[in-house]
């Protein structure tokens, strides 16, 4: 991602990320390159007691089983959580049918690594040290 997003910048390329394309305003679409993290940035990289770290294309229903081997859950979801990736959750702040019990998705990031076109990467967050 980092060479993606330096050669986009570099030469003044709009980059629009894309998930499962669940979403309804065509937000991957327009001029630029459309790079897709549902196929190979969409794992669970690392579960921990209060936390867990994902890329930005894994679907939230396979978090969802993932997290129920220990009897926990990520509550906000829209109705298609079974291809809905977290990226794609995150940046729309998506919440669904269950945001009064569960919130929305953005109240449960801890931190977040970013690639920008000025510098590798960023970290920010209360966690962003991990």
């Amino acid at each position: 991602m980092v060479a993606v997003v330096r050669y986009a910048a570099e030469k003044q390329i709009p980059i629009h990320a894309r998930g499962a394309g669940t979403g309804l305003a065509g937000e991957s679409l327009g001029p630029g390159l459309a790079v897709d993290f549902s196929r190979y940035l969409a794992r669970v990289k690392y579960t921990g007691d209060e936390s867990v770290r994902v890329q930005p294309g894994l679907a939230c229903e396979r978090l969802n089983a993932h997290l129920r081997r220990t009897g926990r859950i990520f509550g906000p979801g829209s109705s298609t959580r079974n291809v809905t990736t977290m990226g794609g959750m995150i940046a729309v702040d998506g919440a669904g049918s269950r945001w009064l019990k569960y919130g929305s998705a953005g109240q449960h990031v801890v931190s977040m690594q970013v690639v920008l076109g000025r510098r590798p990467c960023a970290r920010r967050g209360t966690r962003a040290s991990d």
